[in-house]
């Protein structure tokens, strides 16, 4: 056992055969000046997905610590990170980068150690992200942050999980490896976002795009969205109730310091949840009128013509999208 390790890459994975590898290698290429461990957790995959992990694992017994699974955890409630790979982790530090997506950058685990290590009051550290689709064809951008900047815990809190790329996460290791009650209500890429950010003064974000998140893999919710858009709107309305819930349990745990932050949160993500679902009338409520006038103009813009006219807002989409193409 190498207890010199300063990184844990912790890494997820279930039937992603045509984008494990690009993962797996994304993390062996780095250049690093300490020791790092790759943990990664296959939930009983189907299509071929364990089969290459065991093939890096052979090539890379030192580094990848792999554990497959012979019954799908996820689906009994088991949180991969935190009840399977966290509780193995020998690092200082955490890297989180979910089996779908990959890093682009080299040196990103380097430039994030040693920010962390020159500051000891930063909870968390971040940095922007590619979006391309399943041929990792440029799509967008997930642009936290404009330029290199710290980052408020409120931002955290209000804008929710798509603020920050899974795929940037780079954090203090929990002491003693224990994790608050909320995880209990909802393990998800948010709860460990606003868990990391509230456990120091700041969180801190780089501009540069270091990591690639893909939309439209076969496990993703975007995925979902276009099969089955019934069932993806029953998993978002149960979602945003559970958000609320693990806020409520938050705030308390941090003896109700985030209130006026939580309150802002939920108003915000109802907002969001109602577009996702195609409720556009539910953005006419009182609350989300009021939340809404706070917002710049962009983005107050955007969700007036969905409440008013969503014809047009889907028109100037597809526009958007078909000049990104031809660019």
């Amino acid at each position: 056992m190498n207890k010199n390790i300063a990184v844990s890459v912790i890494c997820i994975t279930y039937n992603q055969k045509n984008y494990i590898k690009d993962a797996l290698d994304s993390f062996l290429c780095q250049k690093v000046n300490f020791e790092y461990e790759i943990l990664i957790n296959d939930d009983c995959s189907s299509d071929g997905t364990a089969e290459i992990v065991k093939q890096y694992y052979k090539k890379y017994p030192n580094i990848i610590k792999p554990f497959f699974q012979k019954e799908n955890q996820y689906s009994k409630g088991v949180g991969p990170i935190k009840d399977i790979l966290l509780p193995t982790a020998k690092g200082k530090y955490l890297a989180i980068c979910e089996g779908d997506d990959y890093w682009i950058d080299n040196k990103k685990l380097q430039i994030q150690y040693d920010y962390m290590e020159k500051h000891p009051e930063c909870g968390l550290c971040i940095h922007n992200a590619l979006l391309v689709d399943k041929n990792k064809e440029k799509i967008g951008e997930v642009r936290t942050v404009k330029n290199d900047a710290e980052i408020s815990i409120n931002d955290v809190v209000i804008n929710g999980g798509d603020f920050i790329a899974t795929s940037s996460i780079f954090a203090r290791m929990p002491k003693d490896g224990l994790l608050p009650d909320y995880f209990n209500i909802l393990t998800l890429d948010y709860t460990w976002q606003v868990f990391f950010a509230s456990n120091g003064n700041h969180t801190f974000g780089f501009c540069k795009p270091m990591s690639v998140y893909r939309i439209g893999g076969e496990t993703s919710w975007s995925t979902l969205r276009e099969k089955d858009f019934e069932a993806y709107k029953i998993r978002e309305i149960n979602l945003l109730l559970k958000k609320n819930k693990m806020r409520k349990a938050f705030n308390e745990y941090n003896h109700s310091k985030f209130t006026t932050i939580v309150n802002e949160a939920n108003i915000y993500d109802e907002i969001k949840c109602n577009v996702c679902i195609k409720n556009y009338k539910g953005l006419r409520k009182k609350e989300a009128r009021l939340y809404l006038k706070k917002l710049g103009l962009k983005e107050k813009t955007k969700y007036r013509l969905l409440m008013y006219a969503p014809f047009l807002y889907s028109i100037y989409k597809t526009l958007k999208l078909h000049i990104k193409k031809i660019r």
